[in-house]
């Protein structure tokens, strides 16, 4: 391509390139290079004129919508790039993560299948730059994502589930306007989520306890009876302090402690 016009000294320039086509005719196609200061390259946005005079009001119209990506250092180039790029740069910095033992490979598969279905949502939107696309993401998303079906089950998917997937794109934008890659991070609101089980029922706590301690009494065999008894003291812990299943797994003698202020027990979550 060759300089037309310069439209604004070092900053701002019009490119052209012409070809002869298969049948004869001539294709002209006009470019607008925008230097960036701040990152120290150029960036090169096509234009729809098929005139010089339509190109460099083209280009000047350009220039203004990008002129605050440009002086707040965001690569307005790397806007127009294909969604693999960003999600494959993404990914990697998440792997990493993991190498660093930030977070659990499962987690990083979580937030990879999560973006997938990211990639699906923009191609069916024509392919839109990563700014258009958060904006999109905020207006679209839930409704979009609405109409699909667990593949397993083929039941709508549920609202925890969009909830964590949806949490995983925040994130994967986040990064992206971090890195100066986008402006902004679509806002959502969580769906509600719907009890999946019910607590177990006060009334009948005593009577759990005498029903446990029957069958430990009954049970001949020592191993079974020591399993049945490790079962009562854990449903004893988790009625007593209010702990998850993984919480009592996880737990440890070291994080039990006594002071003068009394006894503390340190509650380790989820791979925490």
């Amino acid at each position: 391509m060759s300089v037309v016009r310069t439209l604004i000294p070092k900053k701002l320039a019009l490119l052209r390139r012409e070809w002869e086509r298969k049948d004869g005719s001539l294709k002209t196609v006009y470019r607008a290079r925008i230097w960036q200061s701040k990152v120290k390259r150029n960036a090169e946005v096509t234009l729809s004129a098929t005139d010089e005079a339509s190109a460099c009001e083209e280009a000047f119209g350009v220039w203004s919508k990008y002129a605050s990506d440009i002086e707040e250092g965001r690569d307005i180039g790397s806007k127009h790039r294909h969604i693999t790029h960003f999600v494959n740069e993404f990914m990697a910095f998440q792997n990493q993560r993991t190498t660093d033992g930030q977070i659990t490979p499962e987690r990083a598969k979580v937030i990879e299948y999560s973006l997938v279905a990211l990639q699906k949502f923009w191609n069916e939107e024509g392919k839109p730059s990563i700014d258009e696309l958060a904006r999109l993401v905020e207006v679209k998303w839930q409704v979009w994502r609405s109409k699909h079906k667990a593949q397993k089950t083929s039941k709508p998917l549920s609202a925890r589930f969009r909830n964590n997937e949806m949490s995983c794109i925040s994130q994967f934008f986040g990064w992206c306007e971090d890195n100066r890659y986008c402006s902004r991070v679509p806002k959502y609101e969580p769906l509600k989520l719907k009890r999946a089980n019910e607590p177990f029922p006060a009334k009948f706590y005593n009577s759990l306890l005498a029903v446990s301690r029957k069958e430990i009494q009954g049970e001949k065999n020592v191993k079974h009876r020591w399993n049945w008894m490790n079962y009562r003291y854990v449903m004893i812990l988790m009625n007593g302090i209010g702990c998850r299943v993984v919480e009592v797994k996880n737990m440890k003698w070291e994080d039990l402690s006594t002071s003068k202020q009394g006894t503390h027990l340190y509650i380790h979550g989820k791979d925490k």
